[in-house]
C-alpha cells in the first residue's frame, strides 16, 4: 500500500509536540487516515493549540486527547494508558 492510502483505523498515534505547525499537521493527517491521536504539548502556551488540534480531529470524526510532556516516565505511561486504554479495550496499569 502507498503511504497515502494506508488506513490507520483502530490504531493510536502519540504525536510529540503535536499541537501546532508540523506536529499539528501530522496529528490531523494521522487522524485523516483513521488513527485516534494523542496530541502532546510541551508548555502552557501551546495547550490551547493542542486543544484546537484535538477539536479539529474530533470534527473530522476521530478520537483525540491532549497530554502534557511534563510526565515522569512511570506517571506518563499511566496517564497515557488511562487516556487511550478505552480506545483499544484495555485498562490502565496498576501502581
Amino acid at each position: 500500500m502507498s503511504p497515502h492510502t494506508e488506513s490507520l483505523t483502530g490504531k493510536v498515534a502519540v504525536i510529540g509536540d503535536g499541537a501546532r505547525n508540523l506536529g499539528g499537521l501530522v496529528s490531523r493527517t494521522f487522524a485523516g487516515h483513521g488513527a485516534n491521536v494523542v496530541v502532546n504539548y510541551h508548555s502552557d502556551g501551546s495547550r490551547k493549540d493542542a486543544e484546537a488540534t484535538v477539536a479539529a480531529v474530533g470534527a473530522a470524526g476521530f478520537k483525540g486527547t491532549v497530554s502534557s510532556a511534563g510526565w515522569s516516565i512511570r506517571m506518563g505511561w499511566r496517564d497515557l494508558s488511562s487516556r487511550i486504554g478505552p480506545w483499544v479495550g484495555q485498562t490502565a496499569p496498576a501502581g
